[in-house]
């Protein structure tokens, strides 16, 4: 993950932080998020398309 402060001053608020996630963080992230749909799909009884019983 790489992050960033905003460069432009804004007055009246602090500035923004910008979070990026590099390539190893984001597969982990997309098989996390599969792994949860996958839990709750089964939970209401339901498949992912191309999921066998």
């Amino acid at each position: 993950m790489t992050c960033r402060d905003e460069v432009e001053p804004h007055p009246g608020r602090p500035a923004r932080r910008y979070y990026e996630l590099s390539g190893t963080g984001r597969a982990q992230a997309q098989a996390a998020l599969s792994a949860r749909r996958a839990r709750r799909g089964r939970a209401f009884g339901t498949r992912l398309a191309g999921e066998t019983a």
